[in-house]
């Protein structure tokens, strides 16, 4: 179960992942540029979500390849507020003092 949740000054995270059998720990949670980035869900999409968050978000990758069949969330912490990105990356920002994804989120 992932739960990653945040407020406006901090984020935590759990780092187990599992899948397939196979069971690991790995970090959930980014420093990227000025932001605090979590991410759950499908490990491939995570990962290119995070990648392109990397890039700076470019515009021209807005349609970025993700797996339809699989899902992911980000949540992202920055000095302009609380952001939810919710299997796309175009983000909603948040107006919750704080707020928590991944399978345990809603514990």
């Amino acid at each position: 179960m992932t739960v990653i949740c945040a407020n406006l000054k901090e984020m935590s995270a759990d780092t187990m992942v599992s899948g397939g059998g196979v069971v690991y720990y790995t970090t959930k949670i980014h420093r990227i540029r000025d932001s605090i980035v979590g991410v759950a869900g499908d490990v491939a999409n995570t990962t290119k979500f995070l990648a392109w968050f990397r890039k700076e978000c470019p515009s021209d990758e807005v349609g970025m390849s993700l797996d339809d069949d699989k899902t992911f969330a980000g949540l992202v912490l920055s000095p302009k507020g609380l952001f939810f990105y919710a299997d796309c990356v175009e983000p909603d920002r948040l107006h919750d003092k704080f707020h928590a994804i991944g399978s345990g989120g809603d514990i």
